[in-house]
Formats: C-alpha cells, structure tokens, sequence
C-alpha cells in the first residue's frame, strides 16, 4: 500500500514489557500500520526510565514490535542521546556495608537501614538482582534529606530532595550516563507540580527556563512537528491528551484515541462522566479525529454531545491462532482470568460465584492471571471462602493467549469496558467468554448462547450458574467454541488496519477543513397543536455572518432533553435557506411516541465537520398555545412555556404547575401557622 503523505507518532505516557491491554493494543496497531504502509510508525513516551534501551530490545525480540516501531523518550532528548549505550559499560557496585555503619536487613525484602551511633543515616534499596535501585538519606533530625536513584549499570540518574515539613520532593535533579546534570525540576511539595523547569541543553550549550514540565513536554513535541513534513498527533491516554491539547503547531493533525468507557456508575448513557474524559469531550472541536473502539459509544457520544464528522469507530483486532486445542485437549475443568487486579474488574464477584461452583463441581479450578493493588484483598477473599484449593493468582501473563487456549473458559466481570481486548484474544483462541453485559464490547463480540455467556451485571448467583453450565455440559462447550473462534475473521488483522489507515486518510483530510461556528441565533416563529400529540414548529437560524467553506457539511436538527436527568432525542427538521446567513426551518415533534413526565427543554443541534452546539430556542409568549393539551396515550398534560431567559420548554404532567402549587400550599399553611 502507499505510504501516507505525512508521519504518524502516537503518544503515550510510558512502555514497559509487563503491558496491560491499552498498551498491547498500541504496540500491535504501531507494527500493523507501520509494515502495511511501510513506512516508521513513532511512539513516543513521557515518563523517566533510564532503561528504555532494554524495553526496546525486548519488545523487538519478543516480537511485540516490528523494524517499523520506534520508540523515543522525552527525558533522552533532554539528555541529547543519540544511540543505545554500549552493553559492556561496566558496573558500578554498591555494598550494603559502609565503613562506620551498622546495617540491618529490612524483613524478607532488599531494604537495608544503615545507622551511626543508633541514628538512621542511610536507607538502601536493591532488586532481585541484588543490584541498587535507590539511596534515601536521613539528616539529625531523622528526616529524610533526598533519595538518589540508580540505573542497571549502577550509575547516579536522579536526585529529589525533599521539604523539612511535609517530606515531599521539592527539587530534583537529572543526570545522564556520564553523570552530567540535564534537568532540574522545582515542585510545590504541597501540590507536587512543577512551578519552574531548568534544561541544561548540551546541544546548544545554554539554559532553557520553563514554567511547568507540561510546558517543556509541549516544547518537545513541537520541535517534533516543526522537524516533520505532515505530523499527526495521536493520544493514547488522558496524561497525554492534555500535552496534545497545548500543541499549537499549524502542521499538526490531532487524534484522541478514546479506549475506555467515558461513563462512571452505573456506566450507561445518562450516567456522570468520569472526569478526564468530560474535560476532553467538552474540547472535542480541537480535534482532527476522536476514535472509539466500538460503534455504540461512538453513537452514545454522538448523541450527548452532538454530531461530528470527526469521530469514528475501529474495533481492535482479534488474532489469528494457528493451532487452537479442541475442547477435549483442554483443562476441561479449569476457567481463567486475564485482568488488571483492579476495583472495577469485580474479580471478587467471581471468586464469591466460585464459591458456589465448588459445590457443584469440586474438583474446578480458578486462576487469576494479573497484577494489581487489589492482589492482598483478592488473597483475603480466596482465604475466607476456603478456596485455597480452588481459585489461584498466577502473576501477569506474559503470553494471554496461550492462558486462553489450555482453559475451558474464560471470564469478564467487570463493571465497565472499552471493548474488551481479552474478550477478543480468548474467543479467537476458541474458549468462550462468560462476561457481564456492560458496557462497551462484550455485547459487540458475544452473542448470547451461542459463542459464550452474557451475565446481568452484579448477578453473582448466574455467574456461578453459569460457569456450572460450560463446566458441567461439555457438548456446549465444544459448540460455543466452535463459534468464538470465529471472531478472528469478523475482527481480522486485515480488517482492523485498513480501518485505521482509512482514520488516518479521513484526519489529514479534516486538518484542512477546521471550522469554529459562530453559534446562531434559533427563534420560534409559531407553534401550534396539530394533532393531540403532534406539536408543529416553525423558526429562523441566523447566523452572524455567512458560514464560509461549509457547504453541505452543515447539520441542523432539533433536540429535545429532558431537564433532571439525561433522556434525549433528535428530530429531523426540514431547512430552507433564506440568505447566506439565514434559514429557516420546520419539523413535527411528536410527543406520544416517546416522551415521559418531566420538563423538556428545546435545542436546535447545529455542527459541521469538527465543530458542534446546542443552542437555545428561543421565541415571543404569544406564540405559544394558551392552554395545556392532553396527550391520549400516555394519558398526562402537557403545557409550553417560555423559560425567564425567553426559552421554550414543556411542561409534561405539569410538573412545573404542580411544583408551583405545592409551593403555596406550603406558603397558605405557613401563614395560618400561629406566630
């Protein structure tokens, strides 16, 4: 295939080899798209780690990462570095013991405390290499002065000194390989931002100030775009959304890659949105592209925050197997796990449904591939029920889908999703998924009874039903696994670049068609009943100037919200145009097809390309009916009214009266109430 006409470089915070499902699936797509398009795929990363020369390595010969991947790090262009340090450098050791120091070993870890006269002095750290990882330091008031840390070779790479009081990082200071200081970075212990940034460029033998790391971490990816002949930005997680957000560079074509569910409880459409995520929605105009992972958020988010011609969906890929154990190979008694040990992935739900699967089947097994903070709850659990012989931690999966291939089954129960990597990997592998129907992704992928499970989230007791069915009735079984394997097909690894290559095609497109809308003005012309539960609108959208390079791109709809929580609904409404800058527009709404009690405020739903707003509409008292009318079916009133902003509403069931009159009941009864 072409090559496209410009440079892709992905942002993400930071890479390791023990990767997660986001990360995994950025690699993959990085390699994918870089060897269809043969051209350098950029990752670009933001932490501190002073090994990445070892990540590399080892992505690359794992094969994680193909010769189309590169990665490159904030911190070693501070450096300057130019190319991997040579292996042989030697090491530099660091004895527990020091002359006049007495050392005692830290329980069963590779901590040491090194005291002078009875007074902690020092504070050693090793690895299970016995190799130094960091030195804290402690002054005569037993406070810790600073921490030093080290890399593989031994070599001095950081320093944070600490505040007096409150024993957080104030300042620290970066070192490279030969020991010269790059970077000095000055917090506020109170907050731990950054207030004033001091870069040591070896390259241009000066000193850049800064206000913020945030704001060096821009500078660089500017530099980048100013070096690049087409650059797209693309971010991977909030940490780097709002680096993106700050690139001002006119070059850049910007794409938010959105892989989680953007909804808190209980994780449907209406609920709050978790907090990065609204920030980011409420900016999306500044966006090129914004990419979700199944088709339902892309519409959920459509729906809630208006249409845009820069959202798109791709599924992830689901990969090819070429060996997959036929049922009677596998651990017919045994389910896996592959998870972060994390609060939302409710993994306790399926220990508790095991505990009543033993019962059943005594000799089931359980295992929990993963790592995570809620590994010590996880073990408390297993040790309360008794499920010490049944349900086992096995440690982060360095391979998930040779986990998948050995097992009967898999399991998902987690509260919320952004597709469902696992799902995908074990299904391709042929081992069916019972998973919570939540949202996104598991609904997308299985269908119910018939390539696995879907269970009603919170439903523990069909959970254990459940795993007892696929455990207990291997013809199923072997029919469920028939059927998963499938997806490798429906989502294929063909399939998956092409949609992505076609994104990128679609963003470099849209980069040259940025708009910012002028909001219009929206005004009711006339309303009026036509039928029991049709209500007739007629109105002016004016803009203040004409709408240049727009074009067909415009898109004018009504929408109706429901004011105390959010149910909604667009209305086609048909647009004629009076001027360059006028239209005028007319639909029916009709109320008895959908609508419930409550107040209903009216929007016309105005976008085009990246750029979208819900306005207001407004109109004149004597437009409106004089007198509520009712609706058959439901049987319930419904009243107009204009807002004291001049807006128009609907009163359905005369909520907005009967808050009214419950008011001055309140108030009659308060007067006669005796002094």
């Amino acid at each position: 295939m072409k090559s496209l006409d410009g440079q892709i470089y992905y942002l993400i915070h930071s890479l390791s080899v023990v990767r997660g499902g986001l990360t995994r699936n950025v690699l993959r797509r990085a390699s994918l798209v870089g060897m269809e398009l043969q051209q350098t795929i950029h990752i670009l990363t933001f932490n501190y780690n002073p090994e990445y020369d070892s990540v590399r390595k080892e992505l690359l010969q794992s094969g994680i990462i193909n010769e189309y991947v590169t990665i490159s790090n904030f911190f070693e262009f501070l450096a300057r570095r130019k190319k991997m340090m040579e292996t042989d450098t030697q090491e530099i050791e660091h004895p527990v013991e020091e002359e006049g120091l007495v050392a005692e070993k830290i329980d069963d870890e590779n901590e040491y405390c090194l005291f002078q006269d009875g007074w902690l002095v020092k504070h050693k750290s090793y690895d299970h290499n016995h190799r130094i990882k960091f030195i804290d330091y402690y002054n005569e008031n037993q406070s810790r002065t600073h921490r030093e840390y080290f890399d593989l070779k031994g070599r001095l790479r950081r320093a944070v000194y600490m505040d007096d009081v409150l024993n957080k990082p104030r300042q620290s200071s970066f070192f490279d390989e030969n020991g010269r200081l790059f970077l000095s970075n000055w917090y506020h212990p109170e907050t731990g931002k950054s207030y004033e940034v001091y870069w040591f460029d070896s390259e241009q033998d000066d000193t850049k100030v800064f206000n913020s790391e945030k704001e060096l971490k821009i500078y660089w990816l500017e530099q980048i775009a100013e070096k690049s002949e087409n650059p797209l930005f693309q971010s991977e997680m909030y940490k780097t959304d709002v680096l993106l957000l700050g690139v001002k560079h006119p070059k850049v074509a910007k794409v938010k890659m959105m892989h989680s569910n953007h909804l808190r409880k209980p994780y449907t459409y209406g609920a709050p949105l978790m907090k990065e995520h609204k920030k980011i929605l409420k900016q999306a105009s500044q966006f090129d592209g914004m990419v979700f992972i199944t088709e339902q958020q892309k519409k959920d988010i459509e729906r809630q925050f208006g249409p845009r011609s820069i959202y798109h969906s791709v599924p992830h890929y689901a990969p090819k197997i070429a060996s997959i154990y036929p049922v009677m190979n596998r651990k017919l008694r045994t389910a896996v796990i592959v998870s972060r040990f994390t609060a939302k992935k409710n993994l306790d739900h399926a220990i508790r449904a095991f505990s009543k699967v033993v019962d059943h089947v005594p000799d089931a097994i359980l295992e929990l591939w993963g790592f995570g903070p809620e590994e010590e709850n996880l073990r408390q659990l297993i040790q309360k029920l008794g499920l010490e012989s049944h349900v086992f931690i096995k440690g982060f999966a360095h391979d998930a889908i040779d986990v998948f291939k050995k097992a009967a089954f898999s399991v998902l129960p987690s509260s919320r999703e952004g597709f469902g990597l696992v799902v995908a990997e074990s299904m391709a592998a042929g081992t069916p998924v019972i998973s919570y129907d939540v949202n996104y992704g598991p609904r997308e992928m299985i269908i119910n009874n018939q390539n696995g499970i879907l269970v009603r989230y919170g439903d523990v007791d069909l959970l254990s039903e459940s795993m007892i069915e696929l455990f207990t009735d291997q013809k199923k079984l072997e029919a469920m696994s028939k059927e998963a394997c499938k997806i490798s097909t429906q989502l294929s690894e063909e399939r998956f670049t092409k949609n992505w290559i076609n994104v990128y095609k679609a963003v470099f497109k849209q980069k040259n068609r940025r708009v910012q809308l002028n909001p219009p003005q929206c005004r009711l012309t006339r309303i009026e009943w036509i039928t029991s539960g049709v209500l007739s609108l007629e109105g002016k959208i004016q803009f203040e100037k004409e709408q240049e390079n727009i074009g067909e791109a415009l898109n004018l709809q009504l929408y109706v919200r429901r004011r105390d929580q959010l149910m909604d609904r667009y209305v086609p409404i048909s647009i004629e145009r009076t001027s360059s800058s006028t239209f005028e527009f007319q639909c029916d709404l009709a109320l008895h097809e959908w609508i419930q009690r409550g107040i209903w405020d009216l929007y016309i739903s105005c976008s085009a390309y990246n750029d979208h707003h819900f306005i207001r509409l407004a109109g004149k008292e004597s437009n409106i009916p004089s007198y509520p009318r009712v609706l058959k079916n439901p049987m319930v009133l419904v009243n107009t009214y204009y807002t004291k902003y001049g807006n128009i509403s609907l009163d359905i069931g005369l909520q907005k009266l009967e808050n009214q009159a419950k008011k001055n009941l309140r108030s009659f009864f308060h007067k006669l109430a005796p002094s």
